[in-house]
């Protein structure tokens, strides 16, 4: 009897501590690239994910570096998954410009990230593309 008290206390402490690890865990970071060289154009994204929601940061670039929309440590993406945990709604903001919009950003099986705007909201120069597909940057 004293055994099945004591494997119950047991199981829930260790029930509690797997509950209060799962509180306290920090969201996934991913960092994203895509690099157009002849145009002398790119895109970077570090992204946070936790549960169904999505946030990041940007930084894109064109003529060679002579433009730069960088969202500057600020967060600029941000959005959420409703029904696939692959694929987010997320709202943008330009780190160059007032431009801002929404896109889709969806975890392809073969390890790349779709980037594609379907609104812009607020029209501005931005160099941030329509659409890009990025690969995961490895530190």
């Amino acid at each position: 009897m004293k055994s099945k008290k004591l494997c119950g206390i047991i199981l829930i402490g260790l029930l509690l501590v797997l509950q209060a690890a799962a509180v306290f865990a920090e969201p996934s970071v991913s960092k994203w690239s895509y690099s157009n060289e002849q145009q002398g154009s790119g895109f970077s994204m570090t992204l946070w994910r936790e549960g169904s929601k999505v946030w990041g940061q940007h930084m894109g670039w064109a003529r060679n570096g002579n433009r730069i929309d960088d969202s500057w440590d600020d967060i600029s993406i941000e959005g959420a998954s409703e029904d696939n945990p692959n694929e987010y709604i997320v709202r943008w903001q330009s780190g160059y410009s007032n431009a801002e919009g929404w896109a889709n950003l969806i975890f392809s099986d073969d390890g790349t990230l779709l980037w594609q705007v379907f609104r812009v909201q607020a029209d501005g120069e931005r160099y941030i593309p329509d659409k890009a597909i990025l690969q995961p940057v490895t530190d």
